[in-house]
């Protein structure tokens, strides 16, 4: 479950809960105009939630459990990072995966970041991805 509070407020309670995961949820984000959020579980899920309506508008099965997930500047990609060591690009528009990565299979990749880096007047998106090594 995820609640959001308002942190400038003595109320305890939540202002909106989102319920459908059922492991814990590992990563949150939003979209910039708020027009909607998204969120990965160790129930193997990437989900993207409509705040009209606080139910889920998208969910993506990603086979393992999700431990990060990152929109691309873009706003038309979630990327996710799992505990099999994939990392996986979701179309929103195709409402499908599109890419597969696996850098590292024997290593969980634990977090995901997104950089810009401007070369000579071309953007250039990378992908920062942090393995555990269990040793």
């Amino acid at each position: 479950m995820i609640n959001l509070y308002d942190v400038n407020s003595n109320d305890e309670r939540p202002l909106v809960s989102y319920e459908g995961h059922s492991g814990n949820v590992m990563g949150l984000g939003f979209h910039r105009d708020q027009r909607w959020l998204y969120s990965c579980a160790e129930d193997g899920t990437v989900r993207v939630w409509d705040p009209r309506t606080n139910t889920t508008s998208r969910k993506f099965d990603c086979g393992s459990a999700v431990n990060s997930v990152v929109l691309h500047p873009n706003e038309a990609e979630l990327i996710s990072g799992d505990q099999d060591g994939n990392v996986k690009v979701w179309d929103l528009q195709a409402d499908k995966l599109r890419e597969e990565f696996n850098p590292a299979a024997e290593f969980p990749v634990r977090s995901l970041s997104m950089v810009r880096m401007f070369i000579s007047s071309l953007v250039v998106f990378l992908i920062v991805f942090r393995l555990w090594m269990d040793r």
